[in-house]
């Protein structure tokens, strides 16, 4: 086999057969992902003390979010995880509790990634 051939992609759940270039394209979604949320939860928990600001940036991370899941979201695990880190986004943003650290997103995360092994 040369070139395209099919080659094994180990995911986290499964392994899939794809396409090198996929895999690749895969591969890079999920560091744009990771990389995004990183950013994102970051910019939340540094504004909680300013509402206003932290509504429009989060709306603005809701938008970002659905555009990923628009551009080829065939990977459930990726969209999955977009979605648990909207639920975890949507906790800071609606909590009056000033004492969200890193550490309590940290946790959320976890939280939510067990709810989706049990799903």
């Amino acid at each position: 086999m040369k070139g395209n051939s099919a080659w094994r992609v180990w995911t986290k759940c499964k392994p899939v057969t794809r396409s090198r270039k996929e895999a690749q394209l895969g591969m890079n979604q999920n560091i744009v992902v990771e990389n995004f949320m990183q950013n994102s939860a970051s910019l939340l928990l540094s504004l909680k003390e300013n509402p206003s600001e932290l509504k429009l940036q989060a709306n603005k991370i809701v938008d970002q979010i659905n555009q990923i899941c628009k551009q080829k979201s065939n990977d459930v695990a990726l969209y999955r995880k977009l979605m648990d880190f909207l639920q975890v986004a949507s906790t800071i943003v609606h909590s009056h509790d000033r004492t969200i650290t890193e550490e309590t997103i940290a946790n959320l995360f976890k939280i939510q990634a067990l709810r989706s092994i049990g799903n």
